[in-house]
């Protein structure tokens, strides 16, 4: 690991060793890695969050040697703690070499901007185990070099994507590719399906790609021109590339009429898409005039205020949803969510928030009581959605909220804001195409599930799927995760065995009922 950024480190990836026992095989050992906070550090991270501030939060993804490092540092205010740079270690200019262990946190002290730089996704070259006890840990396997593979599997295909897409606001997405080559599309679209392959709500971040160290001849340095060039090169069908070569893309006839726009399966996955594409600062053109330092100055600065815009839609967009995080519960929710992915579950946000106690609004014990009580934990086997049940609680629920009106005064207004939310809270009953079938063999339909809280234009299915007329790559993909999270294109529609209670109007005279 590399000591430059260990005072800011966030998270640990944590060789974990497998017993695995596999039929006609000899059991043995096998890599595998956990997510845990970095103790110290993380305990002085929380002291210093503010509870007041809402927290905004960016991540940095991409490959390794991509430039994530490097961008912070140039995004980061004057004085701030900024990443060990390369160009710091060693004389002779730069060379293409990983920096960042794990993933670190950085904080912005003008901007009270959090962020997180990731490890690249082919991991830290050499791979290092400096302490003794972790040694004996990763001496176990029987194959020492699965260590290093298995980093770089779990950090493409699960801790990168999922903390990136559910806990930051914005996500930069570095790459070295051209942007208008197939290449930089495909590494956004495993970025997303990663993401959201074991997730059955979120809200959508706004994503940033930013094209690193190009040549003044390939290079769009102007934003408008750049995101529109990446747009016309890949988004005009409307549909992802890995759709349309495995036949799993829905059907035209059950897409939303958002759906059917140039950016249709983008504008779901993120709030918003810019494009930027940056110089090497080293470069320099004689004959051109051109300055890699001085137009690499002027586009991060339009990198800069559109981070600041993004992150300032992203406040009210979180607000619609009746939710609010401070940067202390931040911490909360990120906490929550490693321990849901190093067991493997499927992540709802509605779990995270609850822990977190992000709710807004001047009753917000209670609306989080409410989040709480409409959507309780469940056990993995407990995923079939059972009317009678949520009817109950329903009912418990508008008498919580009697109760609560009674003692505090509420007026009709405050009354019928909250029966607004509670519908909120009210399953989508959407069923998925015939593309997908149950992971689990059983015959039930696959509905969406998701509560009108955090559904946006996207469906995703409440239990594990997989895809029908899947490659044969792609099969063994989601048979060795167990399945996956489908998503496809759609709004939210009331679940019908509920549907019938789905009324503010009603339900706030039902309210008002209870409490004459």
């Amino acid at each position: 690991m590399h000591d430059s950024d260990t005072g800011q480190r966030l998270l640990n990836l944590v060789p974990t060793p497998n017993w695995v026992c596999k039929r006609g095989e000899q059991a043995r050992w096998e890599a595998g890695y956990s997510l845990s906070p970095a103790t110290e550090n993380w305990a002085r991270q929380v002291r210093e969050a503010d509870h007041q501030h809402p927290s905004m939060v960016v991540g940095f993804v991409g490959a390794t040697s991509a430039g994530k490092s490097w961008l912070v540092s140039k995004l980061q205010s004057q004085g701030a703690v900024q990443p060990g740079m390369l160009e710091a270690c060693y004389s002779g200019g730069a060379d293409l070499q990983s920096m960042t262990s794990d993933v670190n946190l950085y904080v912005d002290p003008v901007d009270r901007i959090y962020y997180v730089d990731f490890e690249g996704t082919y991991g830290t070259q050499p791979l290092q185990h400096q302490a003794a006890d972790i040694s004996k840990v990763v001496e176990r396997c029987v194959e020492g070099s699965a260590w290093e593979s298995k980093r770089r599997q779990v950090l493409k295909e699960s801790f990168q994507p999922a903390i990136a897409y559910l806990m930051c606001d914005v996500v930069v997405f570095l790459t070295r590719e051209k942007l208008v080559c197939r290449r930089a599309l495909e590494e956004c679209e495993h970025f997303a399906r990663a993401a959201n392959a074991r997730v059955s709500s979120a809200l959508p971040p706004a994503l940033i790609i930013v094209q690193n160290c190009c040549r003044p001849s390939e290079g769009l340095f102007d934003t408008a021109q750049c995101t529109q060039a990446f747009r016309k090169a890949h988004l005009s069908s409307g549909q992802w590339h890995h759709d349309a070569e495995a036949g799993s893309s829905p059907s035209s006839g059950s897409r939303s009429p958002r759906s059917t726009g140039r950016v249709a399966q983008w504008a779901e996955y993120f709030r918003s898409i810019d494009c930027f594409c940056i110089p090497d600062e080293y470069t320099f053109c004689k004959r051109s005039g051109f300055d890699g330092e001085e137009v690499c100055k002027e586009v991060i600065a339009r990198l800069k205020d559109t981070l600041r815009r993004r992150l300032q839609e992203g406040l009210p967009a979180r607000l619609e949803h009746g939710l609010s995080m401070s940067q202390f519960q931040w911490f909360a929710a990120l906490s929550t969510l490693c321990g849901i992915i190093n067991d493997q579950e499927t992540v709802a946000m509605e779990t995270v928030f609850i822990h977190a106690g992000a709710v807004a609004g001047g009753i917000s014990e209670l609306k989080s009581m409410l989040l709480q009580l409409m959507h309780p934990i469940r056990k993995p086997a407990e995923v079939e959605f059972d009317a009678a049940s949520f009817k109950r609680r329903l009912r418990v629920a508008l008498g919580v909220v009697a109760r609560f009106a009674v003692r505090h005064e509420l007026p009709d207004l405050e009354v019928h804001q909250i029966a607004s939310y509670i519908t909120a809270l009210f399953p989508c009953g959407a069923e998925a195409p015939p593309a997908v079938k149950r992971a689990d063999g059983q015959t039930h339909p696959i509905i969406c599930g998701q509560s009108r809280l955090f559904h946006k234009a996207l469906h995703r299915s409440s239990v594990l799927v997989r895809t029908v007329d899947a490659s044969w790559l792609q099969g063994l993909s989601e048979w060795l995760q167990g399945g996956v999270t489908y998503a496809w294109p759609g709004e939210s529609c009331c679940h019908d065995s509920v549907a019938d209670d789905c009324e503010p109007s009603m339900l706030a005279a039902s309210i008002s009922e209870q409490v004459e």
